[in-house]
């Protein structure tokens, strides 16, 4: 075994726990600042709390496939290097996490979507009434962009996926 193959294994391992601490947390109603950011702080209004630790605990999953993705891919990785015939059932473990990390971020998405904020009134900008149908299509198209994300929840959504593809390009390095 080399170094290199010795360090990476050990972040994983690192990764792994801390996406895992963070996943307890969050599925605690702790560590909010990681999906709301600066107003996890402060909440000016309980329904903002409220909405924040909703997505603490919808995030929370999504920390957790990746802790788990990242202890299967260490452990197969380790067994591999050692030699060990076990290393393959670590393989597939790691491709069932694989497809259960991207599962859990599609929902993630789906499920944020779903609020419901103090703009879905059948009023249109500028005070004008609009027919329901169209306040309808203006809510749909308002949820289906980005921005309707927290800063804070696009920040860590970002910084999760590039843990596990950085993680999976490092894996991928490896003799």
């Amino acid at each position: 075994m080399d170094g290199f193959a010795v360090a990476v294994v050990a972040l994983a391992v690192v990764l792994a726990l801390a996406c895992a601490a963070a996943c307890v947390q969050l599925a605690r109603g702790a560590w909010l600042f990681l999906v709301a950011g600066a107003q996890a702080r402060d909440f000016p209004s309980d329904e903002q709390e409220r909405r924040a630790v909703t997505a603490g605990r919808r995030m929370a999953p999504v920390l957790g496939t990746l802790a788990l993705l990242l202890a299967t891919m260490a452990a197969y990785q380790g067994l591999r290097l050692a030699g060990s015939d076990a290393a393959q059932v670590f393989l597939m473990a790691n491709n069932v996490m694989f497809v259960a990390f991207i599962v859990a971020l599609v929902a993630f998405y789906v499920m944020q979507r779903a609020y419901k904020d103090p703009l879905d009134k059948p009023v249109a900008p500028g005070g004008r009434t609009v027919t329901s149908e169209q306040a309808a299509l203006e809510r749909r198209a308002r949820k289906a962009r980005l921005e309707a994300f927290p800063t804070a929840t696009l920040a860590t959504l970002i910084a999760v996926v590039v843990i596990a593809v950085g993680t999976g390009i490092l894996f991928s390095l490896l003799p």
